[in-house]
């Protein structure tokens, strides 16, 4: 399979009133976890982000939600995205 690993030039041309790069004043490093929570991962995970004092973003799959419901996200919940893909929301 093919992946492009940086933005074609002549998509830049084609929507120039996007931003296409900005310049870095700081070194910074954005974390996400995908399809969770997971009951070995998830703690692992928000472990390893305590003791370093870090953030991620975790984006979760509502069937998960609802197995492990004892694994808690740091009490950060937003919108479940995969559940109003689904037509269904938490609790309903």
């Amino acid at each position: 399979m093919f992946y492009l690993t940086r933005t074609p030039w002549w998509l830049k041309k084609l929507y120039p009133g996007l931003v296409w790069q900005i310049p870095a004043t700081e070194k910074v490093l954005y974390l996400s976890f995908d399809d969770g929570p997971h009951p070995v991962a998830t703690p692992f995970v928000l472990d390893e982000l305590k003791k370093y004092e870090a953030r991620a973003t975790f984006f979760c799959i509502g069937k998960n939600v609802e197995a492990y419901p004892h694994i808690s996200m740091g009490g950060r919940w937003t919108t479940n995205v995969i559940w109003r893909m689904s037509g269904r929301l938490p609790g309903g």
